[in-house]
């Protein structure tokens, strides 16, 4: 009797287990708004991954909640969820997905569930934006939209959706509207589920200030920012990581700012750890940057160390990665400079400016904007009736036709009017190189000058020309006046009544002496020249030159050959 009597209590036990098991986890969640659940229900599902069985149960429970609010919450979760899982573990098309996204779109905005059409938005976003096809612009617009409509505390999501778009602009080199969403990242209180995307955007921020700004003051300061929000907040995921990546890049900012040394120290510090985490793409992007502070130090064997260790990463890092190289070539023509093989110095620094214009027509805002312009192109369209449609088509071919025809005659015309004008262009410059500075003349002031003023320009000028200050890239509008002696605002004015501000006039000499030493030795590499003029980096070398003289470095060197030789 005894024994019957555990058998029927251990029965029972297993069949209340059953049902405690069938119990549907996801009523807790119902007639609750959605925020106070989003991270609990993402955890719930998660559990389920991959589980084909687990999830069909899953969409199953959701089905059977009730619509508290009317909005058709539970029924749209139970597609969008289905929908996920179908497209990346049962491998569902990219139409059908994408087809069952937009149907669930509609539905979200028939119901007014403005939470569910944020998420949706944001995951056809994702869709294009990670497959680079930035062809469907439509969503970052929604998007951004969408986001002034919802509120962090009805979805708490809402700071990663700004940080992607952040992302997407920054990639896509409009840096003012990345500033403004990383901005809005690091100023929101500190969200621990998503804690990882207040320390990028800290990140981001360092690299605007570092590369749009060039104030490498304030990027330290973000990239010091990361550091300390370790010290109060600590840093969950891959802390270490985390400050070998902001202590190179305050040594990047310490290369820019010619403290070589505290730079390699930084530098090379972090490149050692994250190399022996197998982290290549890090060590890839440090490494040349080292190289070019030991060049310029003079210490040729520990450059090329560093050329070869970025080289080696390039080998295990995956082919699929959009690996940008112009750091990389930038450090190999310093190098080559400074053991004195020019032509291999001269051969890299074309190659980065290269790979510069590739990385620059490849991220391009202007694109972004064309795209844009043919979103909208495509909502008009469709108001159009199909035989306005069909005239504009022919229309735009004819016209198209006749654009090409007229654009390669006179493509042909200038094919070879274009090599004279370079050398008479170039001749023209080198005949300006040899004469006095006196701003610039297609400057028209807006005020007449009295005998002081044109006495205080002659004297400007004079202590340009003689004292040779312009070689020196710490020079300021400030060190000039001290040097002068005369009041700094002064100065700027009488300098802004002739040309169009004082970084113009500098550079003018700065350009005049390139030319002088361009047309005295040719083999000079542009990096040594851009150095001796008072550039402190080549890219802005390259746009003073061009701006200046109508052609680039390159440009006017070889056809500088093709007119000595002619």
């Amino acid at each position: 009797m005894k024994h019957v009597f555990i058998y029927i209590t251990l029965f029972l036990l297993v069949i209340n287990y059953a049902l405690l098991g069938q119990e549907n986890p996801f009523k807790q969640f119902a007639g609750k708004p959605y925020a106070s659940y989003h991270y609990a229900l993402r955890d719930t599902l998660r559990k389920r991954y991959p589980d084909a069985q687990a999830m069909a149960l899953a969409v199953k429970q959701m089905r059977q909640l009730p619509d508290t609010y009317n909005n058709h919450q539970w029924q749209i979760e139970a597609d969008f969820v289905q929908a996920k899982y179908a497209f990346k573990y049962q491998h569902d098309s990219d139409n059908v997905y994408l087809k069952t996204l937009n149907r669930l779109l509609d539905e979200s905005r028939k119901y007014q569930n403005k939470v569910f059409e944020l998420r949706i938005i944001r995951q056809l976003f994702d869709y294009y934006v990670d497959k680079g096809i930035p062809d469907k612009v439509e969503y970052t617009i929604h998007l951004e939209r969408i986001l002034k409509e919802v509120s962090q505390k009805d979805f708490p999501d809402i700071i990663d959706c700004k940080f992607r778009l952040g992302e997407l602009y920054m990639n896509y080199q409009d840096y003012k509207r990345a500033e403004k969403y990383f901005n809005l990242v690091v100023s929101s209180p500190v969200n621990n589920e998503i804690q990882l995307i207040y320390i990028h955007a800290r990140n981001d921020l360092g690299i605007i200030y570092r590369n749009y700004y060039h104030d490498y003051e304030q990027s330290d300061k973000w990239f010091q920012s990361i550091l300390d929000f370790d010290k109060k907040y600590g840093i969950i995921d891959k802390a270490d990581r985390w400050r070998a990546i902001a202590k190179a890049n305050i040594g990047k900012n310490c290369y820019f700012r010619r403290e070589y040394t505290h730079a390699i120290a930084l530098m090379t510090q972090s490149v050692e750890y994250m190399y022996a985490l197998k982290d290549y793409s890090f060590t890839f992007d440090i490494a040349p940057v080292i190289s070019q502070c030991y060049s310029t130090l003079g210490q040729y064997d520990k450059a090329r160390e560093y050329i070869l260790l970025a080289e080696q990463c390039i080998s295990e890092l995956s082919s699929n990665r959009h690996t940008e190289y112009e750091d990389l070539y930038a450090a190999k023509s310093k190098y080559y400079g400074g053991i004195g093989n020019n032509t291999l110095a001269s051969l890299y620094v074309d190659s980065a400016y290269i790979e510069h214009s590739r990385i620059d027509n490849r991220y391009n805002m202007n694109k972004f904007m064309l795209l844009e312009q043919k979103a909208a192109q495509r909502e008009l369209q469709k108001e159009t009736n199909e035989k306005q449609i069909y005239q504009n088509r022919y229309t735009f071919f004819f016209i198209l036709s006749i654009i090409i025809f007229v654009s390669l005659i006179l493509y042909i015309i200038l094919y070879f009017q274009k090599q004279k004008a370079y050398q008479l262009l170039v001749q023209k410059n080198q005949q300006w190189a040899n004469r006095p500075i006196d701003g610039d003349p297609g400057f028209v002031s807006p005020k007449k000058e009295n005998d002081e003023d044109e006495k205080l320009w002659n004297n400007i000028k004079n202590y340009v020309e003689n004292d040779h200050c312009f070689c020196n890239s710490t020079t300021t509008l400030d060190t000039v006046a001290k040097d002068l002696g005369v009041n700094r605002t002064y100065i700027s004015n009488i300098i802004n009544s002739h040309e169009e501000n004082f970084s113009t006039f500098i550079n003018r000499y700065r350009i005049k002496m390139a030319i002088q030493i361009l047309s005295e030795n040719d083999k000079e590499s542009f990096e040594n020249i851009a150095e001796k003029v008072g550039f402190n980096n080549r890219k802005t070398f390259y746009n003073a030159f061009k701006n200046i003289t109508g052609l680039s470095p390159s440009q006017f060197k070889d056809n500088m050959k093709i007119a000595s030789a002619g």
